[in-house]
């Protein structure tokens, strides 16, 4: 009987444990669906005007109770990390931890690197798909204007709008209220595409602020300069306001998406870098701790350090297609360092150099030079071309210089070839008095790195100039 007792009670007092965890549980719950979520904004400057106006719109966006956390990528070119900086626009990963990106007044004459590249353009837009807002001002929008950019805002831009005198023109019309704006700020004109038009200009009856669903996630795009608009004008909180409204609806109605597999194994094997140490204290622990485990330890870095340098030394050994072939599969998973930045940097304003030279003026090894000009060639920084002393580096964007610069032969064919597009590889042996096959081997190398096309035509080649040839010349 007492036995039966005993258990009855012991029941009794797991049923209530269970139940007050049950409650725990719920109340916890309930507590985080009703916490307000925070909202992570990264805000993309070209200079410090661009901190302020974020720093504006975050204020009011806490005012109107939406949580934020601010942070900045600074591009500024007089920047020292804007190199390291810069390249964060196009890793996803980076990109992903952000449910808001705001680049209001993308300035190319002020940033390291001009204006946005192909690929951070891509890396921007399926960050934007995938269920996150991107804001871009006026300046963003024509300074770096590009097509898939006008087809993720939904419009098109139709013209620029500059005024010496301000007038009501391009007040701007949001809700029924009139928020007035400096036209000598300047404006464009905007055809819309599908978009929502969330205000207009007042007079000229164009979109000045639209909403463009993109995948899950939402553009936002101001059809004038909201920086100005917001610091130098006596309404500017007024407007920092509008733009905070319009920024909390894009947030709540975008949808954020997990991020891409092979992106999140990245931040996996990232936030695994740390584990090498944890492994370490491991490793002395079991060796005993104190002095013996120490030494051990040490024995075992030191050990690691010795392969991977007797690895650099063989890598640099290698032929450079060896070197790329080895390197291409981690050269996204190593991170961009400053290191980096300076041999860019003097590539960029020296090249073509070869390893030596590169060596020479920026005081680094050339085994240790040769590993990251591996690295920085496999992530397309920078690219090799054949010259008579082996092979020199040019920066990737400067290509047909850097090309044209080492062969005079280089310079006569791109010169006969823009003059007459489709020439043969006869005609041009002809004009230049050398034999064909040496017109030809060159015209390949040039061909090889895009400046000029081959077309075979029966047992002919016909050549052709390219886009970054005729952007070369341009210039």
């Amino acid at each position: 009987m007492a036995l039966e007792a005993s258990r009855t009670i012991l029941l009794a007092v797991l049923v209530l444990l269970a139940t007050a965890v049950l409650a725990n549980a719920v109340a916890s719950a309930a507590q985080q669906s009703t916490a307000p979520r925070e909202y992570n904004i990264l805000i993309v400057a070209s200079d410090f005007d661009d901190i302020l106006w974020a720093r504006s719109v975050a204020l009011n966006l806490r005012n109107m109770e939406v949580q934020v956390n601010l942070s900045v990528l600074y591009l500024d070119q007089d920047y020292p990390s804007a190199s390291a900086e810069r390249a964060k626009l196009k890793d996803l990963s980076f990109l992903w931890r952000y449910d808001a990106v705001l680049i209001p007044d993308l300035n190319k004459l002020y940033i390291h690197g001009g204006r946005l590249r192909q690929e951070e353009v891509v890396a921007l837009l399926r960050y934007t798909k995938g269920g996150h807002v991107l804001f871009m001002g006026m300046n963003t929008i024509v300074q770096n204007w590009h097509p898939l950019l006008e087809e993720a805002a939904g419009a098109k831009v139709i013209g620029i709008a500059s005024s010496m005198a301000d007038t009501d023109f391009y007040d701007i019309i949001y809700n029924g209220e009139t928020y007035n704006y400096n036209d000598t700020f300047g404006a464009i004109y905007l055809e819309p595409h599908g978009c929502q038009i969330m205000a207009t200009f007042k007079r000229i009856l164009k979109p000045a602020i639209i909403v463009n669903s993109h995948g899950s996630g939402v553009v936002v795009v101001a059809a004038f300069n909201p920086v100005k608009a917001v610091l130098d004008q006596s309404n500017g909180e007024e407007i920092a306001k509008l733009l905070a409204s319009i920024i909390a609806d894009s947030l709540a109605r975008a949808k954020p998406a997990p991020l891409p597999t092979s992106y999140r194994a990245r931040e996996i094997l990232a936030s695994a870098a740390s584990t090498p140490l944890r492994v370490l204290e491991e490793l002395a622990a079991r060796a005993g701790g104190g002095l013996l485990g120490t030494a051990i330890v040490a024995i075992i870095i030191i050990s690691t350090a010795y392969l991977v340098l007797l690895a650099a030394s063989v890598l640099c050994i290698l032929p450079r297609w060896a070197r790329l072939i080895l390197v291409r599969p981690i050269a996204n998973y190593i991170s961009f360092n400053s290191l980096d930045s300076h041999i860019i940097d003097t590539i960029r304003k020296k090249g073509p150099l070869t390893l030596h030279e590169i060596s020479s003026r920026t005081n680094i090894h050339p085994r240790k030079l040769c590993w990251r000009l591996t690295l920085l060639e496999a992530r397309k920084y920078i690219v090799s071309i054949p010259v008579s002393k082996g092979i020199a580096y040019a920066y990737a964007e400067d290509l047909p210089t850097a090309l044209i610069a080492i062969n005079p032969l280089y310079n006569e064919i791109v010169s006969l070839v823009t003059k007459e597009p489709g020439i043969t590889i006869h005609e041009l042996a002809v004009r230049l008095s050398l034999p064909p096959d040496t017109v030809l081997k060159a015209c390949k190398e040039l061909a090889a790195h895009g400046i000029i096309e081959l077309r075979k035509v029966l047992i002919e080649y016909e050549v052709y100039p390219t886009q970054p040839l005729y952007q070369y010349i341009k210039n």
